[in-house]
């Protein structure tokens, strides 16, 4: 795939390191000259300095071919006016967008932003569910950008379907956040059942994200998105 990602900054950084080691082609557009020179010496792709809300520079990066727009800049209203002008303007299917304030999450679903990445409410849900030492201790590692978002879809050849969390051995240091069936979202607990068609978003640390694939997917190939949480 080609995947265009707007913002080079600590998240934009790893992301674009874990992307192209999953075979991706990406270009990145990014506001900071320096930052743009060490992405470009560190990665050699095409970097593009300036403003990614900018529709001429996009044009520049190839925005009409990106499968993806990804946009991580700092600045919750950026990633919207990128994401919209990604699909209004360039034809884009799907986009997806960081979130710094998750009151905003609502308005990004309603504008039409495919996917959202939001720390704050990650964290929120987990506190909800009353996590235990170890997973604290898992959600505390987050802040140090050694975890990774690992989103995946269950099909019937899952070996867990039909199993409750408590019956499933994931890797250390990895939480199962969320759940979407049926068009609507599941905090997991130990008691939820995994079903064919659920669409998990996990965190994980670095370098176990295949280990978890296969344990949920029975494979630990395939093209399922990751997003490195710096």
């Amino acid at each position: 795939m080609y995947i265009l990602v707007i913002g080079g900054g600590k998240i934009g950084y790893h992301l674009v390191r874990t992307l192209l080691a999953e075979g991706n082609e990406v270009a990145v557009i990014e506001r900071d000259l320096r930052v743009c020179q060490v992405i470009e010496v560190t990665y050699g792709i095409m970097v593009l300095n300036g403003d990614g809300t900018d529709p001429a520079l996009m044009r520049e990066a190839g925005a009409e071919r990106a499968d993806v727009v990804v946009s991580v800049a700092g600045r919750d209203q950026d990633n919207l006016v990128v994401c919209q002008m990604a699909k209004a303007i360039f034809g884009v299917q799907r986009t997806i967008a960081r979130i710094n304030d998750p009151r905003n999450e609502e308005l990004f679903h309603q504008l039409g932003i495919n996917a959202m990445v939001s720390v704050t409410s990650i964290v929120a849900n987990l506190i909800d569910r009353e996590i235990s030492p170890q997973e604290m201790v898992t959600l505390l590692a987050l802040r140090h950008g050694h975890m990774i978002m690992v989103e995946m879809n269950l099909t019937k050849h899952s070996p867990v379907l039909g199993k409750t969390l408590t019956e499933i051995t994931i890797p250390p240091e990895s939480i199962l956040v969320s759940i979407l069936r049926d068009e609507e979202t599941i905090i997991p607990s130990g008691s939820t059942v995994l079903r064919d068609g659920d669409e998990i978003v996990a965190i994980t640390k670095v370098g176990h994200q295949d280990e978890l694939r296969k344990v949920l997917l029975g494979t630990a190939t395939g093209n399922h998105p990751s997003i490195r949480i710096a």
